[in-house]
């Protein structure tokens, strides 16, 4: 808190600033929902969920129960034909080698991936290191040029997407950092958005 009289910060919002003071002593905060009274709580991942659905075959109900044997932690439901899975990245992971071996022949990688994520007033950089783990993705950044537009990964967002595709994903995540994107396959270009 010392250092604070020395820091040179461009115009924050109430909650970027709280946010800002809060994480230096590993603290998050959520706003109630009567909105006049504010909890701080320890900062955790247990609220950065990622949620896929897999295509489950003509027995959905089966697939579901493998996939719950498999990764007990994960909530795992069935919508449809698909089995809707929340869990880490790491479930993921299991997920999907244990579908490339040939362990839940119910589930084929077939059809458009679409993406649900809740992350709320997590700093990007967590949500980048997340998706980088779970779809191999390489995110290319220049920090340096970030710092000179008063940028950062470090800023918190609230993301909260529901069935979309991965463009869609990322761009809901950049926008409230003042970032943009070029994807080419795996490899995403992070740049400041044009004024």
């Amino acid at each position: 808190h010392d250092l604070w009289a020395a820091a040179d910060l461009p115009p924050l919002a109430f909650s970027d600033r709280l946010s800002l003071v809060a994480a230096g002593f590993d603290l998050t905060f959520r706003i109630e929902d009567d909105g006049r009274q504010l909890r701080l709580s320890p900062i955790g991942q247990q609220d950065l969920v990622l949620v896929r659905e897999y295509p489950a075959g003509a027995k959905p109900a089966d697939f579901a129960r493998q996939v719950r044997d498999l990764l007990p932690d994960a909530k795992v439901d069935v919508v449809g034909k698909v089995v809707r899975v929340s869990g880490t990245a790491e479930d993921h992971e299991r997920l999907d080698d244990a579908r490339r071996r040939g362990r839940n022949p119910a589930a084929s990688p077939a059809g458009k991936q679409l993406y649900s994520l809740n992350a709320p007033n997590v700093p990007l950089r967590t949500i980048l290191e997340k998706l980088s783990q779970d779809q191999k993705l390489e995110f290319r950044v220049d920090e340096k040029l970030l710092e000179q537009k008063g940028l950062s990964l470090d800023v918190r967002v609230n993301v909260k997407v529901k069935d979309v595709e991965l463009d869609a994903l990322l761009k809901e995540a950049f926008s409230p950092a003042g970032l943009t994107f070029r994807r080419s396959g795996k490899v995403v270009e992070v740049a400041p958005a044009k004024p």
